[in-house]
């Protein structure tokens, strides 16, 4: 999940080998680092509406480092978002709608073995978190529900990701030859030009590309989540 500052990307598909094995759906979402400032305006200013100058000081305030711990906190919680099956907002609500909607519910139209296997065995894959969003900590730590539990009991059958930075995925996987380490300090916001200067020569007719073309219409299809855009997930 590449979080940055006006939209997030998230990606969610299986590595074998070190190559992309199997995709499974993607989108980009208008939640990202921005929205950590403006939390954070609000709570400062004890405001529900807040103007840009607000959230400029509270952006200048956090990266001098002179902010109410309290209010930073809360504003990333905030951000991050909630896990609720019918409720919920933030990014932890993207990625779960983004499963659910753009590939669990097609995928469960035409194959319910197939779609089980997958939600199951991601159950505490890693989530990589990259970008000037990965700086935040609680954005880059702890987990992201994908799939709750569909009794809504307390955390008894929930799947989640667990979040790791990118900095601690690749630890150990590459060398960063870089006495003065400008390169591993900005490595949250290189990553994607590295990755994309990068040829592994695989052959397309490896991939296992999961298509919803003709499957089934979701909006056709009892929707028990309820949701209706993903921007549901701001606010």
């Amino acid at each position: 999940m590449d979080i940055g500052a006006g939209t997030s990307d998230i990606a969610i598909f299986k590595v074998r080998n070190n190559q992309i094995s199997e995709y499974y759906c993607s989108e980009s979402i208008e939640i990202a680092s921005n929205d950590v400032y403006r939390e954070y305006a609000k709570l400062s200013k004890k405001k529900k509406e807040i103007f840009f100058e607000n959230i400029k000081q509270a952006e200048i305030e956090i990266r001098n480092n002179k902010f109410n711990k309290d209010y930073y906190c809360e504003a990333i919680s905030i951000v991050k978002g909630s896990k609720g099956i019918r409720e919920g907002s933030g990014i932890q609500f993207a990625v779960r709608r983004i499963f659910y909607r753009k590939f669990y519910i097609l995928a469960h139209g035409v194959d319910q073995n197939y779609a089980f296997t997958v939600k199951n065995n991601m159950q505490e894959s890693s989530i990589i978190i990259y970008g000037g969003g990965a700086n935040f900590p609680i954005l880059s730590e702890g987990v992201y529900c994908y799939y709750p539990d569909p009794m809504d009991r307390i955390n008894l059958d929930d799947k989640n990701f667990i979040a790791q930075p990118i900095t601690e995925f690749i630890e150990g996987q590459i060398k960063i030859t870089n006495p003065q380490n400008e390169i591993r300090e900005h490595l949250n916001l290189l990553i994607l030009a590295l990755g994309l200067t990068y040829k592994n020569g695989i052959d397309d007719n490896e991939l296992n590309i999961f298509n919803p073309d003709n499957l089934p219409n979701p909006e056709s299809i009892q929707d028990s989540y309820f949701y209706h855009d993903i921007q549901d997930a701001v606010y």
